[in-house]
């Protein structure tokens, strides 16, 4: 046993594994040829936390290399599945190329940089709008006033929660509340 404590725990059976599986994530759970290297160190670093509990008693090296660098890759695939990580959920790229008005070709990030700084009002336009919309909040049920004086700051997932009701019954109300701004020529402001 003491020959197998001062065996180097990195040997190139391990490092052929790591670079095999390595190859083996790319094109899965969304992990691309620039990953490669980041798993390969990801696995390498895994497997050298836990080669201090290899025992030869219980199997060969071999198998003890297979096995951790394994369990380690269903461990990175079942992270990459995770309801709040799944890459199959996630957005579109930033960097994306996309057309912008002109039908010029540009990274997504540019067009929402460029919503986000010029939203296309003046703040001479958005006075006479805010004192619209808040007259009309003015005449909604307290109720309805209430939910839509918090929709200015939270989701409606928070409002209901906050209220203590369902999403499917605070999205009911948010539509009572359309309504409202549909009547007074409105519903175009709202998000």
């Amino acid at each position: 046993m003491g020959a197998n404590r001062t065996r180097k725990p990195f040997d190139a059976y391990a490092a052929e594994v790591i670079r095999f599986k390595a190859r083996q994530l790319v094109g899965k759970a969304g992990f691309t040829k620039s990953d490669r290297e980041d798993l390969e160190q990801e696995l390498a670093l895994d497997f050298l936390r836990r080669s201090r509990n290899f025992n030869p008693d219980k199997s060969k090296r071999s198998t003890f290399t297979t096995w951790v660098v394994a369990h380690h890759v269903a461990t990175i695939l079942e992270g990459r599945h995770a309801p709040t990580r799944d890459v199959r959920k996630e957005g579109p790229s930033l960097d994306a190329m996309i057309a912008d008005d002109g039908g010029k070709q540009v990274e997504r990030i540019t067009i929402m940089d460029a919503r986000a700084n010029h939203p296309g009002r003046s703040p001479e336009e958005l006075h006479p709008l805010k004192l619209d919309v808040q007259s009309v909040i003015e005449t909604l049920p307290p109720r309805l006033r209430e939910i839509a004086e918090g929709l200015k700051t939270h989701s409606v997932t928070e409002i209901a929660q906050q209220h203590g009701m369902s999403r499917r019954h605070m999205h009911r109300l948010v539509n009572k509340i359309r309504q409202h701004f549909d009547e007074a020529g409105l519903r175009g402001y709202l998000r």
